[in-house]
């Protein structure tokens, strides 16, 4: 194939195509977050701490008691929610220890047994 036979028109049809997958994939991409994210405030019963925006967690004006009320019982929710998943977390984290404890006491158990078999050999 020599490059005098690439027609512009080619190339500009090309470079559409191009775009077009991309354009599908980024808002394909989008909408799947979306829908993921929808799903997890439904399983979850409400918004998560990472669904609220900085605005609505700082947003407390003196001149609205309602507003105030709600945004502080808000911050009350998130910081409830905050404290289960480090809970979790920490939960986690230690079970994790204590599984690799027990994987490095049968890895030295096994070891000693194997130099028992070759020094009883």
């Amino acid at each position: 194939m020599d490059f005098h036979d690439i027609s512009p028109w080619r190339v500009i049809a090309w470079v559409l195509i191009v775009l077009v997958a991309a354009f599908i994939g980024q808002f394909g991409k989008s909408f799947a977050q979306h829908l993921m994210s929808r799903f997890r405030r439904k399983k979850t019963g409400g918004r998560t701490a990472a669904s609220l925006s900085t605005d609505e967690r700082t947003d407390v004006s003196p001149s609205t008691e309602g507003r105030a009320m709600a945004s502080s019982s808000t911050e009350e929710q998130v910081q409830a929610l905050a404290a289960t998943e480090a809970a979790l977390k920490a939960k986690k984290k230690e079970e994790k220890n204590r599984l690799k404890i027990k994987k490095k006491e049968d890895k030295a158990r096994l070891k000693a047994m194997k130099a028992a078999e070759k020094s009883g050999s």
